[in-house]
C-alpha cells in the first residue's frame, strides 16, 4: 500500500506538499488502484533523481516536464 507521507517527505515546500496531498486524495476516490501505481512511480523518479521538483504555475493550462531543467509544471 502507497504511503503518501513518503513522498511528501520529499518535497520542502508547503504549497507542493498540500498540493500532492489533494491530488493524492482526489485519485483515491476515482481509482485507488491506479492512483497508488502512479503515485508509486512518482516516489521511485523522485527518490532516483531529487532535484525534480514541481513548480506550481496556474496561468499553464497544462501540466509537462522539462527535462532540461528536471522540473515538472
Amino acid at each position: 500500500m502507497f504511503k503518501i507521507d513518503d513522498l511528501l517527505g520529499l518535497f520542502p515546500n508547503e504549497k507542493t506538499r498540500k498540493m500532492l496531498v489533494y491530488s493524492y486524495y482526489l485519485s483515491q476516490e476515482k481509482d485507488k488502484e491506479a492512483s497508488d501505481s502512479v503515485f508509486e512511480q512518482f516516489l521511485l523518479l523522485k527518490k532516483m533523481n531529487p532535484k525534480i521538483n514541481i513548480i506550481l504555475d496556474t496561468t499553464k493550462e497544462k501540466s509537462y516536464f522539462n527535462s532540461a531543467e528536471n522540473l515538472y509544471t
